[in-house]
């Protein structure tokens, strides 16, 4: 089963933003990961949201969606762990 990977605005961009490309390159690769596999190994699913994950990478944050009945992953935000979860 193959899931269609969306990616928010706010986490294109800072996406974009990251410097290290070793890094920018491991996050763009996680995702695309999950077009096979949304619930990897290493994610853990956020407490109080329904359907909301979240993967580490070094310092950084990939915090998603996965709807199931439509089969999509919806990237929310991309951040610094010290910043991703504040509103």
């Amino acid at each position: 089963m193959k899931y269609k990977i969306q990616i928010e605005k706010d986490a294109l961009n800072f996406l974009k933003k990251i410097k290290d490309r070793k890094i920018k390159d491991k996050i763009k690769d996680t995702i695309s990961k999950l077009t096979y596999e949304p619930r990897p190994t290493n994610v853990k699913k956020l407490k109080g949201l329904k359907n909301y994950w979240r993967i580490r990478i070094q310092n950084f944050r990939i915090v998603y969606k996965i709807i199931d009945e439509i089969q999509t992953v919806i990237v929310i935000k991309i951040g610094d762990r010290k910043d991703i979860y504040k509103r």
